[in-house]
């Protein structure tokens, strides 16, 4: 099921995404310098340590209070600043926090242009006394320390649910139009495991939602069984709050996790209790998607019988809701399955009418793509996939450790999650496990060169 899986969609990176900097009024309210950081002074050691030079006794709260009681709650820049130091205490703890992501934690209006301004000067505030610090990277970093005090002198409940709100709508809408663009939220990958484990279970809709989207970019990212937790962790909350769409869209994932590990039978079970659930609630689409992956199961367990009555069931639906785009989809990945499994001259005839299908949308990628396919040579070996992936993982990591402003922890993320597809499922020898060990030892590389983080 690996090979080809991935072969035109995942390249690696040595340069991590970095949004467009935003810099607002920059008020130095504070007059010359920044402050320096507290993690660039003398260490507070607490009670015993040698006289300080005010000859009091060191206190690391003591010391983030000298900066935090700087921000007065009845200021409105003031009051924003306090608002994302605890919003970015709820993000991974010592990981670069993109600047566009922390700014979205405040859910401002995008026409409320006083309040974004206010925001950016929050943040420089924030930068001035000390309590962020600045990557060259347009990136923040909060010191551990400085989360644990941020969070114990605010409301951290509501911090975490905005946080939550904020990466659910960035999973929306980086991939509403193409699954592959999960890829592309790699280098937050720390972010998004650990929004989603410090989810808060009273407000369980807001928690289901969180998992089923981190449990998403899982699957699509090839970790499998992180991913079965996280939409096992959804489907049991879409349960208890008696949501049954959500409940049948996380019993669908799982059953799509289920088909790509091989385990058929778990699969269908998944799917069949999905379906019954789709039609409760009368969401055809979800109906559709079930008779789809019901039908790959089919073509590639050889029932080419019940493949077809599948394959037509989901394409009646979606023609009848209008969902043009679902119907190329769906012959294409036909033919991608039948790819797979190697019987080129079966898929070629579902790609080349995919290919046409997407061409009447304007999709002209897509149909390149696909038409690509069914004309040109039958995919590459395994051992073809094997040897490129690991020479473009040795040559992008060539390239982060030459460039001075690489980011390095998010190649290493992108490495490891490479690693994990290709070592699930794989028995003792597989050259998978070769190759998950390569990446491994290539992500170690970088996670040195950037400085060490576990």
């Amino acid at each position: 099921a690996k090979l080809a899986e991935t072969a035109n969609t995942t390249t690696f990176s040595p340069v991590a995404w970095q949004p467009p900097p935003c810099q607002g009024r920059n008020l130095m309210r504070m007059g010359g310098a920044p402050r320096q950081p507290p993690w660039g002074r003398p260490p507070a050691r607490g009670r015993g340590a040698e006289a300080s030079p005010t000859s009091h006794e060191l206190d690391v709260a003591n010391t983030f209070a000298l900066s935090y009681d700087q921000l007065r709650a009845d200021d409105p820049t003031d009051a924003t600043a306090r608002a994302l130091l605890a919003r970015a205490a709820c993000l991974a703890p010592g990981e670069p926090i993109p600047r566009d992501l922390l700014l979205a934690t405040l859910e401002l209006p995008a026409d409320e242009f006083d309040a974004q301004l206010r925001a950016e000067d929050g943040l420089q505030r924030l930068i001035e006394l000390g309590l962020l610090e600045q990557k060259t990277d347009n990136a923040l970093r909060l010191h551990r320390l400085i989360a644990a005090y941020a969070l114990s002198v605010s409301d951290a409940t509501e911090a975490r649910e905005a946080v939550a709100r904020a990466v659910i709508a960035l999973v929306r809408q980086t991939t509403q139009e193409n699954t592959a663009l999960y890829l592309s939220l790699r280098p937050l990958d720390a972010h998004l495991r650990y929004v989603a484990q410090q989810a808060v279970d009273h407000n369980a809709a807001q928690t289901a939602a969180i998992c089923w989207h981190v449990g998403e970019y899982l699957r699509w990212t090839y970790a499998h069984q992180e991913a079965i937790r996280f939409l096992e962790r959804a489907l049991t909350l879409y349960r208890q709050v008696g949501d049954r769409l959500g409940e049948a869209n996380s019993r669908k994932a799982i059953g799509d996790v289920q088909q790509f590990r091989d385990d058929r039978d778990a699969a269908l079970q998944s799917y069949e209790a999905a379906l019954a659930l789709y039609r409760q609630v009368g969401a055809k689409l979800g109906e559709a998607n079930i008779y789809a992956a019901q039908g790959r199961l089919a073509l590639i367990s050889g029932d080419q019988a019940a493949a077809d009555r599948l394959l037509a069931q989901a394409i009646a639906i979606y023609e009848a809701i209008g969902d043009r785009y679902s119907v190329a989809a769906t012959i294409g990945n036909y033919g991608w399955a039948l790819r797979r499994a190697g019987r080129d001259d079966e898929a070629r005839p579902y790609l080349a009418r995919a290919a046409e299908l997407f061409a009447a949308l304007g999709l002209d990628d897509y149909a390149d793509h696909a038409r690509r396919a069914a004309e040109g040579p039958p995919p590459e070996t395994r051992e073809q996939q094997i040897a490129r992936l690991t020479a473009e993982a040795e040559a992008a990591t060539s390239a982060a450790l030459a460039t001075a402003d690489a980011d390095r922890g998010a190649l290493a993320d992108q490495l490891e999650a490479q690693a994990r597809w290709a070592a699930e499922g794989e028995p003792e020898g597989s050259p998978y496990l070769a190759l998950a060990a390569r990446l491994h030892e290539l992500a170690a590389h970088l996670r040195a060169a950037a400085g060490g983080r576990p």
